[in-house]
């Protein structure tokens, strides 16, 4: 794998005649360890054969949830982000954790616009809140992408 600052796994994985690349990070939650996370992330999604064009989409949904739950987070029990991905078929899975409980929105605000983002850039978007975390799982069918890539 050529990300060596992966936390603990980055290896391919043979499942039937699919191979399934996965990766997981853990990133500290401070808004100055967002480049880090992109640069990671940018080197994972080539690595599993992801476009280009599409795989800045994917980092764009990806960073915008690690960026809200470094925001949004009180409390947490861990001052980490953690980011899995995994790549099966043409199916692309990520999903970012953190360890504490939802700020309340503050009335009076406009906000919610990186969820849709995120909703925009992704098929799929699952938000789980628990008394251990908030874990957000995007995924991606990338044979769709590219059939939306050529079309284009």
């Amino acid at each position: 794998c050529a990300n060596p600052l992966a936390r603990g796994r980055c290896e391919p994985a043979r499942v039937g005649t699919t191979i399934s690349m996965t990766l997981s990070l853990r990133t500290p939650a401070d808004p100055a360890s967002l480049t880090g996370m992109r640069a990671r992330l940018t080197r994972w999604l080539a690595d599993v054969g992801v476009p280009h064009d599409v795989a800045f989409g994917v980092i764009a949904a990806c960073s915008e949830a690690v960026s809200n739950a470094i925001e949004h987070t009180v409390d947490p029990r861990e001052p980490f982000v953690d980011i899995d991905g995994e790549r099966h078929g043409d199916v692309l899975t990520l999903q970012v954790r953190d360890y504490g409980q939802w700020r309340t929105p503050r009335l009076g605000t406009d906000r919610n616009h990186g969820l849709l983002l995120i909703d925009s850039l992704v098929d799929e978007v699952d938000i789980d809140r628990s008394e251990e975390g908030t874990t957000v799982t995007m995924r991606l069918d990338l044979a769709g992408a590219a059939a939306a890539r050529r079309s284009a």
